[in-house]
């Protein structure tokens, strides 16, 4: 795979310049010189050989990407589209490197992560499970429960809450400003800010995203009552942001 083909298939889901993707992802990457918009051209020929003028090691000289923020800047560019992504890979996956077939966006977006690296002739990276990035997309699992029906649990004697897996998108984040009534009653979602990526944010997007932050409160009274027996009139103890019952 080429450079410029593996911009091009990922310019059709970010709709940016592909000089600009190229710009942000050697950014995102740690590069350790800024790369131009001209060069980034340069490196986009139409004969598929314009990646070869790229000296990789002027912009990585130890032969190492910043492997976070590199996977962060894709799941937050490509957020829910990130199947049909794959699909667009699928035909032109001919190093066999991306993941064209998991039902996983983290296999994925690593996949992605490893073809740029093949391209350029650099190591290959495996996922640790102990890096940055991991722990902080699953740092809520020592409170939260990812089952699909909500639960109560007691963990020496502190009452949390289990947000439901179709729970964790922009509605439900502490990060997400808008109009959670609207978005309640329309199954579409609408549009807030994201005070986190300083961007406007479908209520509904948002499924992918490490920077998930539970809004307890949101959560328990506009979807745990739904989706339990609890009634409108019974009482229930409302979470605090922590998860405490009060």
């Amino acid at each position: 795979m080429t450079f410029r083909s593996y911009i091009n298939a990922i310019n059709r889901i970010i709709k940016i310049s592909q000089s600009k993707i190229v710009m942000e992802l050697f950014k995102e990457a740690g590069a350790s010189a800024y790369v131009l918009k001209e060069t980034a051209k340069s490196w986009l020929k139409p004969d598929g050989k314009g990646h070869r003028n790229c000296r990789i090691h002027d912009y990585f000289p130890e032969d190492k990407l910043d492997e976070t923020h590199f996977i962060k800047y894709l799941q937050i560019r490509v957020n829910t589209s990130w199947k049909a992504l794959q699909e667009i890979f699928r035909s032109i996956n001919d190093d066999g490197i991306i993941d064209v077939n998991t039902d996983n966006p983290d296999v994925f977006y690593w996949s992605l992560l490893n073809q740029f690296q093949k391209i350029y002739n650099l190591p290959l990276s495996e996922p640790d499970k102990s890096n940055d990035m991991d722990t902080k997309h699953h740092y809520q699992e020592s409170i939260i429960s990812t089952d699909t029906s909500p639960v109560v649990l007691n963990t020496t004697g502190i009452t949390e809450i289990a947000i439901p897996q179709e729970c964790k998108l922009c509605l439900y984040c502490e990060n997400w400003k808008g109009n959670t009534h609207d978005s309640c009653q329309n199954a579409t979602g609408t549009f807030g800010r994201c005070i986190k990526y300083s961007k406007d944010m479908l209520s509904t997007a948002g499924t992918n995203c490490i920077e998930f932050i539970p809004e307890y409160n949101r959560i328990a009274m506009n979807t745990l009552l739904r989706n339990t027996s609890i009634g409108i009139g019974s009482t229930f103890a409302m979470p605090d942001k922590k998860g405490i019952s009060r």
